[in-house]
């Protein structure tokens, strides 16, 4: 076949399908869409019970939070007692060591000699509690102190560490001068 007759044969068939009227169609109906169903009562059961009681107890719980936090913030704001000074810390310290005929000499020189490291401690910031009697013989020296009482001071110190670790016996005496010693420091030295 020609190639030109083919070409118009071809031309020929678009105009007569374009010049003829498309046939309408028909849309199939619809079987796939349905309408919207009425809303379902949910149905009270023992799940519904429990998500109720749980609510009602977050409830209780954070109002228990809220009262305790109140509570709380209300204590704070009350002022506070200053503690006391290391003065008188050590001067009630020592009144209860007063009577020394209740106490045997390693328990007495204890109890002294830890007032005294405290009031250090307090009064001058050497961690005394914390030293070996050879560590605060040193610091003692550097005190701004007179000479005297800065001896009277270590010679105290060492005098009590035989009593206190190889129990060496005391005599009454002996205490009775030492707690006027330790209370005359204290009074001496605070600011």
């Amino acid at each position: 076949m020609p190639r030109g007759l083919l070409v118009l044969g071809m031309i020929g068939w678009l105009i007569l399908g374009a010049a003829l009227p498309a046939a309408p169609q028909t849309d199939p109906p619809m079987t796939d869409i349905h309408d919207i169903k009425a809303p379902e009562r949910p149905v009270a059961g023992p799940n519904r019970i429990y998500y109720i009681l749980g609510g009602i107890l977050a409830v209780c719980l954070l109002a228990f939070l809220i009262l305790m936090f109140r509570r709380s913030r209300g204590r704070k704001s009350a002022p506070s007692v200053p503690p006391p000074s290391p003065r008188q810390r050590a001067l009630e310290d020592l009144e209860a060591l007063r009577d020394v005929g209740r106490f045997d000499g390693r328990e007495f020189y204890f109890r002294l000699s830890a007032i005294l490291r405290e009031y250090l401690r307090g009064r001058f910031g050497i961690d005394a509690p914390e030293m070996t009697v050879e560590e605060l013989s040193p610091r003692i020296r550097n005190l701004d102190l007179p000479t005297d009482l800065q001896g009277n001071l270590r010679a105290f110190f060492r005098s009590a560490e035989p009593i206190k670790f190889a129990a060496a016996a005391t005599i009454e005496r002996q205490m009775e001068t030492d707690h006027a010693f330790a209370v005359a420091f204290v009074r001496e030295t605070s600011s």
